[in-house]
Parts: C-alpha cells; structure tokens; sequence
C-alpha cells in the first residue's frame, strides 16, 4: 500500500493571499510569467507513474493535481490528489536568465479521489488516511488526517518554497524559455516553516504550459 501510493503524496504535499514584494523595474520577466496552467508531463516514481498539474491563477489562487498512473504513459489512473489554497510571491529576483523568487503555499484544501477499482478497495481495507469508506471516483476531504504517516495540513497551513520561470534557453541543462521550477525539498529544507524553505531548485521535475 505505502510503496503504491506514498509517490503521489511525496510530490503533492509541497502543502495568496497576494503577491508582495519588490518587483524588479528589469524587463527580462514579470509576475505574469508564473500564471497560467502547467504540467510536468509523465514521471516515473517508483513502481508507479505521476503527472502534475499546476494551475496558478492571476488572482493568487491555485490548485495543484497530482494523478498517479500505472503505466508509462500516464493512461490507466489509480488515483489523484488534489490540493486548493492561495500563494504570496516574494523576495523576487529578475535576471536575463530566470524570474525567481520565493513563494508561499497556503492551503484550503486538500482531497485524494481513488480512479481505480484496486485503488478503491486497497484504501478501504487499509483505512487509508483512516477511512474505510471510499468510494470510486469519488473526492475524500483528507485534512487533518494521517496518510502514509504524513500529517495533512489545516485550512491556513502555509508551506514554505522557491519557484523560477527561465527567460532564456540552456540546451546544457535541457532548459527552455517559460520552464517552472519548484524548490527542492531535503530534510532539513522540507517547506515546514520559513527557515525551512528550500534553498536549491528541483531540476528532475520542469512544469511547461
């Protein structure tokens, strides 16, 4: 059961009221460039597979989704996990090269849904994040629970991350213009509070719209 599912919330849990800060008066990017809908494409984690979609909306709101598919090209669902809230952007950098900065998750909620009939039944007869009640396709609020021993946040839980949009190509690192990247979560730089914030990037996982 952990070793199935623990992918899907490993990657979920990264969890504005506003975005606030200096912005730069450089021309090489602009808060808008962090707006719109991404995705990371189809990624191996583990035995199991996962796309993410991030919506990050003008008004500071988002929603990050996190499918997890048995097969290498993300066709047959098992699950998804699905998490609302709002950002704040700040300490913001522009450069020729990126537009970086550091960015807060608030959350509001959080759900997983089980797209599988294996999925389904494995998360009733494990209680799953303490629920013997799942239902196909059916969304389960998941805060305030216990999952694969992670705590799940509250309505207000703020997670603390980096993101940087490139403004340029660098076919050395496999960069393109308009790449997001999220902060790289370590244990010591696990997002769980501000002197917690990654301070490196993720370069294994690239959203493009």
């Amino acid at each position: 059961m952990k070793s199935l599912f623990q992918s899907s919330l490993s990657v979920f849990f990264l969890a504005c009221a506003g975005c606030t800060g200096e912005l730069s008066t450089a021309t090489y990017g602009s808060i808008q460039s962090i707006h719109g809908n991404w995705t990371t494409g189809c990624k191996a984690e583990g035995t199991v597979f996962v796309k993410i979609n991030a919506l990050m909306n003008e008004d500071a709101t988002y929603r990050l989704e996190t499918v997890t598919y048995s097969d290498p090209t993300c066709t047959t669902k098992l699950l998804a996990v699905d998490e609302t809230g709002t950002f704040q952007i700040t300490r913001i950098t522009n450069t020729k090269l990126d537009y970086s900065g550091d960015l807060t998750w608030i959350l509001s909620l959080a759900t997983i849904t089980p797209l599988s009939v294996d999925a389904e039944t494995m998360f009733n007869t494990s209680a799953y994040c303490g629920f013997t009640d799942w239902q196909l396709d059916t969304p389960k609020d998941i805060m305030g629970q216990t999952c694969d021993g992670k705590a799940i946040g509250t309505v207000g839980n703020k997670n603390y991350d980096l993101f940087d949009v490139a403004t340029t190509d660098n076919p050395y690192i496999g960069r393109k213009t308009g790449d997001l990247r999220f902060g790289y979560r370590s244990t010591d730089r696990d997002g769980t509070s501000e002197s917690r914030r990654p301070n490196s990037l993720n370069t294994n996982l690239i959203y493009r719209k």
